[in-house]
């Protein structure tokens, strides 16, 4: 995320045509990239007519669906702070994940699909998210906090399921040493809508 970060942010600060414009270029390189890892490996979905067609579907709606929703973070007089919380947000969970795993992690939070990913360092990354929220939004967005930052982790832990199962590193190498869009907005894709429905029905 945080390579890529700063576009995005000025994208959200632009907002607009800007927005949908990002928004519509990480969607495209991002529906190539899960149509290599379908077609890399034993993803299924692919194997036959009837399943290709559903594998095509789903990958073609998936990032535009779920990443739209910043957009709709953006929309509004507070959409503004609203949307830059969001992304502070699901940075902060994973910097202060990673350094706390790498520093601190014992426990291995699920290593079959990414074994570099702790309990220790998820905690931490909780609390950061949790910490960002209330900066953000006052102590009444702790809860939000925490709730943006699980989605985080999911979203992360569910783009390695799909590497894991394509049997490759990463989705892509539009970033060289970074890999591809998948491997830098995986977090957000999924905290993006649980940020929105959440504001939307909570503050």
């Amino acid at each position: 995320m945080l390579v890529g970060g700063p576009l995005i942010v000025l994208a959200v600060y632009a907002g607009g045509w800007w927005l949908i414009g990002a928004l519509a270029a990480i969607s495209g390189v991002g529906f190539a990239e899960i149509l290599y890892l379908y077609g890399h490996g034993t993803m299924p979905g692919f194997e036959r007519p009837l399943g290709y067609g559903v594998g095509f579907t789903a990958a073609l709606l998936y990032i535009p669906v779920l990443l739209g929703h910043l957009y709709l973070l953006r929309a509004g007089p507070e959409g503004l702070l609203r949307a830059l919380v969001t992304l502070a947000v699901v940075w902060s969970t994973d910097v202060v994940a990673f350094f706390a795993g790498r520093y601190l992690g014992r426990h291995k939070l699920a290593p079959r699909l990414s074994p570099g990913k702790t309990v220790e360092g998820a905690i931490a990354g909780l609390v950061a998210g949790m910490a960002v929220a209330v900066i953000g939004f006052g102590p009444a967005g702790a809860l939000f906090g925490l709730t943006v930052a699980i989605a985080a982790v999911v979203g992360d832990l569910f783009e390695s399921w799909l590497k894991r199962r394509a049997r490759v590193k990463d989705s892509g190498t539009i970033l060289p040493g970074h890999g591809g869009v998948l491997d830098r907005f995986d977090s957000l894709f999924l905290a993006a809508p649980v940020a929105y429905w959440f504001l939307r029905l909570h503050l």
